[in-house]
Formats: structure tokens, C-alpha cells, sequence
């Protein structure tokens, strides 16, 4: 594994479409160094106008690994057991550690973004220690609008491609140092995301270096955001619809505050989804099939601890309600609730009117 002891590595995941050009942006004005500048696709394109900050070298070691399995990103191969040490990649592997000692060697912060690597990622992490994962997500109802626009995908299409990456994402990266960031979170207020950003990355200090607050203020664009759909609702033509929706929602719950009914609602729908058997016989192989019933059981569980969070704090409201009305109802504070009566009522009026014929 080529890994110095001195450094520290960021590596940006997201399905396509969600944002994760934004947060590789941020990430960059917070000391990630994503490499040299004729190897990051920065330059305006027409369906990112603000670059897609990716680095070349490992977009392309990526999509040829779908390549040598009979796929592309768009129609990910079914890949077979311990592939990541399958003899041909060979060749990858070696332009993959070359590239990251050529390039990377001399950095302590560096990083990189390409949402192909949600697939590959087990490919990247036999040679790269100390990684720190940060997941982008978006409404994969708005992911299959914008890939709808862009490239006529049926919806169906799409949200199997979403469930497929994020499932992926969230698998190899179980257990590792990870935060998720939404990209409506983004959007709607870049600021404090940078700032949870460079917390996570341990580097507070860089979010007031230079101009790196402003510049990220003008290089998320609350016009570029075409597509915005509410979180909540769950249903869907699909299974696959219907998985991704719960899903994202079930990430959105495990990090943020939410209503206990919000919980429930997506405790219901993810009841619903285990007892549906489409999902393996018509839309995905049983591999994937097996992966996405693993993120669902995990997501129970996070959805299980939300739920004892929220019925804490509800009962911790009730018991203090009840402890108000107690107090109410004490001869004590009824003497004392009097008393503010007749002092607004009548004291207050009686001095302001002594003070006005002084």
C-alpha cells in the first residue's frame, strides 16, 4: 500500500449528477490538492458550466476497468469475486500506483474526485491508505431528471444507476472515517458546509484563509440547480424508485434532526421494501440485490436510533409539560399569576400616569 505517514487522503464520491463537482471545489479551496492544473477537468463544459474538477488520468483508469468487464458507467458490469485482483488489470494497477507517486508523493492533503469510483473503489483501496470519504448525495428524483435532460435515460434507468452507486459507496465505505454532504445542504448554504467540510477533514482554520469563503459563496450557483424535489415522498413506479427515494431520505434522517413522524413514514416505506421480491428478478442481479438488502438492514438500525432519539425527547417534552401544569396548579403560582395581573392591570397604568403629572 503506498501510504506516508504524513498524509492525508480525500476521496469524493457521489453518483453523477449530485453535485459532487461543487464539493470537490470546496474541498479544493480547503487545501485539497486534486493535481496539476493540465490534469483536472476544470475548463467549462456544457453540461457543467463550472468544470467537473475530476482528474483525467483516474476518470479514464476507471471507465477502462468497467471496459475490461464488458461495461461503461452508465451500464456497470456485474463484477465477479476479488475482480480488484483479476491478472487483467495489471497494467491499471501499475498506472494507478505511478500516477499516485508521480503526482501525489510530495502532499500532505490530496484528494480526488471521479463518481466512478463508487464502483471501483476496491481497486483504489488495495494501494491507498488514511483515506477520509466524503459522500455527496441528491434526490435521486432529481438525479434522473437532470440525466433524463442530459442523456434521454428512462427514469427507471436512472434510479437503478443511483441505487447502484450509492449502495456501493455506502458499502466499501462502512466503518471508515465518513461524512455525507446533500447537495440542496450545498446550495442552499455552501458556507456552513465547508465549514462541516473542514471540520471532518480536520483543517478549521482553512476556511478563513484568502478568499476561500467568497469564492465559494460564487462558485455554487443557486440558478445552476434545474431540478429540486421534496425529500418525503417515497413512492415510485419501481422498486428501484422506491429504494433510492428511501434510501436518500433514510440518510437525510440519520443526519439531521427529523420529526418521529418523518421516521415513521420511512420505517413504512422500508418495511414495504423488504417484502418486495421484483427487485431481484426483474431489475438487478442477486449480488446487487444482496448489497442493497445490507445498506437497507444498516439503515434499519440508524433509523431504529433516530426513532429512540425522537420518542426520548418527546417523552422528555411531555414529562416537562406535565411538570409546568404541576407548577400551574400550586396555590404558589397562582398567587403569583395574580399579582402580574393587578400589576399590569392596574400598578403600571397608576405610575405611568403619576410620572406624566410630575
Amino acid at each position: 500500500m503506498l501510504e506516508q505517514s504524513n498524509q492525508k487522503v480525500v476521496c469524493i464520491l457521489g453518483m453523477h449528477r449530485s453535485g459532487t463537482s461543487a464539493l470537490t471545489r470546496i474541498a479544493n479551496l480547503l487545501g485539497v490538492y486534486l493535481g496539476a492544473d493540465n490534469s483536472i477537468r476544470i475548463e467549462t463544459a456544457h453540461d457543467n458550466v463550472k468544470g467537473h474538477w475530476e482528474h483525467k488520468e483516474i476518470a479514464l483508469i476507471n471507465e477502462t476497468i468497467f471496459q475490461r468487464f464488458g461495461g461503461s458507467w452508465h451500464e456497470p458490469p456485474i463484477m465477479p469475486d476479488e475482480w480488484e485482483k483479476s491478472p487483467i488489470l495489471d497494467d491499471l494497477r501499475n498506472d494507478a500506483q505511478q500516477l499516485i507517486v508521480e503526482e501525489f508523493a510530495g502532499f500532505t492533503l490530496w484528494g480526488w474526485k471521479d463518481p466512478r469510483t463508487c464502483l471501483t473503489l476496491k481497486f483504489w483501496q488495495q494501494f491507498i491508505g488514511n483515506v477520509h470519504y466524503i459522500l455527496c448525495l441528491r434526490n435521486p428524483a432529481d438525479v434522473a431528471s437532470s440525466l433524463k435532460q442530459r442523456e434521454e435515460f428512462p427514469t427507471a434507468k436512472s434510479f437503478h444507476l443511483w441505487l447502484t452507486y450509492v449502495c456501493s459507496a455506502l458499502k466499501y465505505t462502512d466503518g471508515k472515517p465518513r461524512i455525507t454532504i446533500f447537495y440542496e445542504d450545498i446550495v442552499r448554504s455552501p458556507i456552513e458546509e465547508m465549514t462541516r467540510i473542514a471540520k471532518f477533514l480536520e483543517q478549521p482554520e482553512t476556511v478563513w484563509k484568502g478568499d476561500a469563503l467568497a469564492t465559494a459563496e460564487a462558485f455554487v450557483e443557486k440558478g445552476l440547480q434545474h431540478h429540486s424535489s421534496l425529500p418525503l415522498d417515497t413512492t415510485g413506479q419501481s422498486c428501484a424508485e422506491r429504494s433510492a427515494k428511501s434510501i436518500y431520505l433514510a440518510q437525510r434522517i440519520c443526519n439531521s434532526a427529523f420529526a418521529k413522524e418523518t421516521i415513521d413514514q420511512l420505517s413504512n416505506a422500508l418495511q414495504a421494501l423488504n417484502s418486495e421480491s421484483e427487485f431481484v428478478t426483474s431489475e438487478i442481479d442477486a449480488s446487487q440485490a444482496f448489497e442493497r438488502n445490507e445498506i437497507v438492514e444498516r439503515l434499519w438500525a440508524q433509523i431504529e436510533e433516530q426513532g429512540t432519539k425522537a420518542r426520548d425527547l418527546s417523552d422528555q417534552l411531555r414529562q416537562k409539560e406535565l411538570e409546568l401544569e404541576r407548577i400551574k396548579n400550586t396555590s404558589g403560582f397562582r398567587i403569583l399569576n395574580r399579582f402580574w395581573n393587578i400589576k399590569h392591570r392596574y400598578l403600571l397604568p397608576l405610575i405611568g400616569r403619576s410620572r406624566s403629572d410630575m
